[in-house]
């Protein structure tokens, strides 16, 4: 069973899409803002995969802007802490400006929202090593690994 930490503050979006992730047995681990995933450490060295909004409470306000919390928080997570595991990065922004610096970070794959949990199953899947890389077909932008 893989363990998965999804750092996101709309639970409403989790609760939509986490089933199929859940029903292939992996364990999905919940965490609401930057402030908590910081507390709970231990969570994010298990993860196999960590899933990271990349607007969480006390996010820039600028919606051009390049420094988000989401941002802020895996940076930390990444200099601080050598969490080493690969990162999905969910956002409505345009992250293509982000793209390099979050590839850099660890970020294996960047989806846009909303996302369909099929999609979401697949693409943590590809993460995980179960499936093999393919081209997203609705256009989102894969980060180098």
């Amino acid at each position: 069973m893989s363990v998965i930490v999804w750092i996101e503050d709309e639970t409403a979006l989790i609760d939509a899409v986490v089933r199929p992730l859940e029903l292939k047995g992996h364990e999905v681990v919940r965490i609401c803002d930057a402030r908590e995933a910081l507390e709970n450490l231990e969570a994010i060295r298990r993860a196999d995969v960590l899933l990271l909004d990349m607007i969480l409470p006390g996010a820039a306000a600028e919606e051009d802007s390049t420094d988000h919390e989401g941002l802020r928080l895996l940076r930390e997570l990444q200099s601080e802490f050598s969490v080493g595991t690969p990162v999905i990065v969910f956002s409505v922004l345009d992250t293509r400006v982000m793209a390099e610096t979050l590839a850099n970070l660890g970020v294996v794959d960047i989806i846009s929202k909303p996302v369909l949990p099929s999609e979401l199953c697949r693409r943590v899947e590809h993460a995980l090593g179960v499936l093999p890389s393919e081209q997203h077909e609705n256009g989102s932008i894969r980060a180098p690994q």
